[in-house]
């Protein structure tokens, strides 16, 4: 499963992929600004309204929330 979501009224994007990783993207220089690993696979992926947080699911049934307030530092809260 790959994901994409937009952040909010930005040009950034989020997106989750197979290869485990959390990615926040600049999309209209297309520069990575923050990747995060995830321990479990990936398959689902939201985000709030404003683009202040992501909800990814993974395959082995975790959730996992982040602050992305600071896109460049996303903080894991759950």
């Amino acid at each position: 499963m790959t994901g994409i979501k937009e952040l909010g009224a930005t040009t950034q994007l989020i997106t989750v992929s197979e290869d485990h990783y959390m990615s926040i993207w600049e999309a209209t220089s297309q520069h990575m600004l923050a990747s995060v690993y995830q321990p479990a696979y990936p398959c689902a992926l939201d985000v709030s309204i404003d683009g202040t947080a992501s909800f990814i699911g993974t395959a082995m049934g975790a959730f996992r929330i982040y602050d992305l307030t600071d896109r460049q530092a996303p903080r894991l809260v759950q």
